[in-house]
């Protein structure tokens, strides 16, 4: 029996989706030769970076690469030599294998490493296109739709958010909606549709590329390339797609996904778990989340897992057209300190604002990078963004008890931190009082571990002595208890008792946490803030995990003082406090001349006062550089600042002195020096109605639109008098 044989114009195509062209490529065999599936077989090619360049695209200009993100061809083993299916392909349909390798995918000998390709292949089975676990390993996405979203909060968010498919269109047979128009991108050029006439019927951002191309290249391959006119709330390539959540006076798909969320409130409390790391985080609904992964502090219960590699990071160099955030990433230089509300760096490191002006100011609809993506770093309990994590991961570190702890006893230390339970649903200040309190005395140990896990570092534990816990109103400090070195001489502790075979230390100088009559009786103010102020003292003092200690003495690590501690010099004068005797943060030339030279670039010398401070801290609302004779301060009034830099016409020889003081040639040189070379009535200042010279006769005989308020003849000007502010 002769092999059927297939011709392109016989094939649906729909351009950028390569997997659903071979899969339908495949339904065909299997209609017309369901013998020949045997010998077929897609390969996805793709990489971790989902980045991969193919030749001799459609898409492509003067033999340069279309890079995509993963691509889909078919082989026909059948036939000798191998032939090759590409639907994207400018080469001819098919090909044959050895001409697509050298000719669409290369040598990879010249290619960086980055760009290298990996392949999986996969038999055509008689039911359809098989899939294995590794098909999203290899970065191939599912169907995703991209919008705009809290268009409502332009100024806090400029994001665009993707609403993906859960499951692979593989499994899902598509078949045509003869109810939609179809025009041909021919057709469409003579009807003069252009490509922002698409956008604006929400049509798929790819179709729209490849019309635009069409239009600028007249590429007769693309002619008969199929539109899907859809109308809502049908969408897609081929209006394959539609939502439930849909009312008639809906205009557009962000109106939809906008509104559901409305009627619909995001929640995510419903914690979102990192699973590619092996960690136990505690009793559900505890699990990682991935701002908890290289965050200074120990966060896994069964081991350093989520800390484990992140020394790495101290190491990672940026270009020199980047700026490196404190966590090590890179981003473009252009980004930093460009939007107060919207940083790149995800520990918001290239912004001046803190994280609490940006959160407790922000609270949209939908999901956004302002709170979902970013970093903080405030609190023991998380380093997610989302409050509505912490309660929940709080409520988790109680569920787990000592056997040989009294289910009474337990409860009652629950209650004492307001932590609600079956036998103390509602928590005031009299339950604590009077209940919560008297069962700890009468049924606890005289010591305990509250709660029964690690709270610092992944190795201290917190304990109570019950005759302690006199007053609701005055949180005492807890031991700090540790079979492992914690501290050093900045730390005032001292060492109390021992513990289940630890050493239990207390604070010297941390009092008692004075509760406010409206935390009283909630978990926020009785637990995390008191373990917030001892999470705060003791961070700079914990070293960064599983750094390697002989490679303190490398030319780019800095030894903090008094401290096993060492950091890279990108920490130094960045703003945060990471030496245990923020020695990190005061490096002055004249103590340490040597080391200051090389951070000198992260200072800002000040014009009028000739003092040096870091960059950070510009326009931070303190003054730092100290205010001149006219009460003015340049690093904290951001506008003036420039007036006083930048050299404006209405400002040189106008009698005030704006600009700093310049020295050229030897001499200091102002918007006032020489200004007898300056004619203040020339092209530029004639008439522009404002008097730049003393006289006004750069104003005179003007022939201004609006009526003057008091009639003046030719040689002379209106006035304001000082004391009574008239016009004269």
């Amino acid at each position: 029996m002769a092999t059927w044989v297939v011709k392109r114009d016989e094939c649906i195509y729909t351009s950028c989706y390569c997997e659903e062209n071979i899969w339908k490529l495949c339904e065909s065999w299997k209609q017309n030769d369901p013998n020949h599936l045997d010998n077929i077989c897609a390969v996805f090619i793709s990489n971790e970076r989902r980045q991969i360049p193919i030749w001799k695209q459609k898409s492509e200009h003067n033999d340069y690469p279309v890079t995509w993100d993963y691509h889909v061809i078919l082989v026909d083993k059948s036939v000798s030599p191998t032939i090759i299916y590409d639907f994207d392909s400018t080469l001819p349909f098919p090909v044959s294998a050895v001409d697509y390798l050298q000719s669409a995918v290369r040598n990879e000998i010249n290619l960086p490493r980055k760009f290298h390709r990996y392949i999986l292949i996969l038999h055509c089975i008689e039911n359809q296109v098989s899939e294995t676990e590794n098909y999203d390993e290899i970065g191939i996405r599912y169907n995703c739709i991209r919008l705009a979203s809290n268009m409502d909060l332009d100024k806090s968010t400029r994001q665009i958010s993707s609403y993906c498919m859960s499951e692979s269109s593989l499994k899902f047979h598509i078949e045509n909606d003869n109810s939609s128009q179809t025009f041909s991108f021919a057709k469409l050029a003579k009807m003069n549709i252009t490509s922002e006439d698409l956008y604006f019927w929400s049509t798929p951002i790819d179709i729209i590329e490849q019309y635009e191309f069409y239009l600028l290249s007249n590429d007769s391959s693309f002619a008969e390339q199929i539109f899907y006119n859809c109308t809502l709330p049908r969408f897609g390539s081929m209006c394959q797609y539609e939502f439930y959540y849909y009312h008639e006076n809906y205009s557009s798909l962000y109106e939809m996904v906008f509104s559901y969320y409305v009627h619909y409130l995001y929640d995510p409390t419903n914690l979102t778990c990192y699973t590619h790391l092996k960690c136990n985080r505690g009793y559900s609904p505890a699990c990682l989340d991935w701002t908890e992964i290289c965050d200074g502090k120990v966060d896994c219960l069964d081991g350093e897992y989520d800390e484990e590699h992140c020394w790495e990071l101290e190491f990672n160099e940026c270009k020199p057209n980047e700026y490196r955030c404190n966590i090590g990433q890179c981003i473009p230089t252009e980004f930093v300190k460009d939007d107060i509300y919207n940083c790149d760096c995800i520990d918001e490191s290239d912004e001046i604002a803190k994280e609490s002006i940006i959160l407790e100011s922000f609270f949209p609809v939908e999901p956004a990078f302002g709170r979902d993506d970013t970093i903080c770093r405030s609190t023991f309990v998380t380093s997610s963004c989302i409050y509505s994590r912490r309660l929940p991961l709080m409520q988790s570190m109680f569920s787990i008890k000592d056997n040989n702890v009294s289910d009474e006893c337990w409860s009652a230390y629950k209650c004492y931190f307001a932590i609600k339970t079956a036998e103390h649903p509602y928590i005031t200040f009299d339950v604590i009082n009077e209940e919560c309190i008297p069962i700890i005395n009468k049924t606890c140990p005289d010591m305990l571990y509250v709660p029964n896990i690690p709270v610092f570092f992944g190795h201290i534990n917190t304990a109570y002595k019950k005759n302690e816990l006199s007053h609701p109103f005055e949180i005492e400090p807890p031991y700090l208890c540790s079979n492992k070195s914690f501290y050093d001489d900045s730390l005032s502790l001292v060492l109390e008792t021992l513990l289940n075979n630890t050493m239990c230390f207390k604070f010297s100088q941390l009092h008692f946490t004075s509760v406010t009559t409206s935390d009283a009786y909630n978990t926020t103010g009785r637990f995390q803030k008191p373990m917030d102020n001892i999470y705060q003292q003791m961070e700079n003092y914990h070293p960064i995990i599983s750094f390697p200690l002989h490679r303190c003495n490398e030319s780019n690590f800095y030894q903090c003082r008094n401290s096993s501690k060492c950091i890279s010099f990108h920490r130094l004068i960045n703003g945060v406090t990471d030496c245990p005797y923020n020695d990190d943060e005061n490096i002055f030339e004249d103590t340490n001349p040597q080391l200051f030279a090389q951070v000198k670039h992260k200072y800002y010398k000040c014009h009028v006062t000739n003092k040096y401070i870091p960059q950070m801290a510009i326009f931070n609302r303190d003054c730092d550089c100290g205010d001149d004779e006219y009460n003015f301060c340049e690093d904290r009034d951001r506008y003036d600042n420039l007036t006083r830099r930048a050299i404006s016409f209405q400002t040189i020889c106008d009698g005030f002195q704006e600009l700093y003081p310049i020295m050229i040639d030897g001499k200091n040189q102002t918007d006032e020096t020489e200004c007898e070379q300056w004619e203040c009535d020339n092209m530029y200042t004639h008439c522009d109605k404002i008097w730049n010279c003393l006289d006004g006769k750069d104003e005179m005989n003007c022939d201004y639109s609006l009526p003057p308020l008091i009639n003046c003849s030719s040689d002379y000007r209106m006035c304001v008098t000082l004391d009574t502010y008239k016009l004269t």
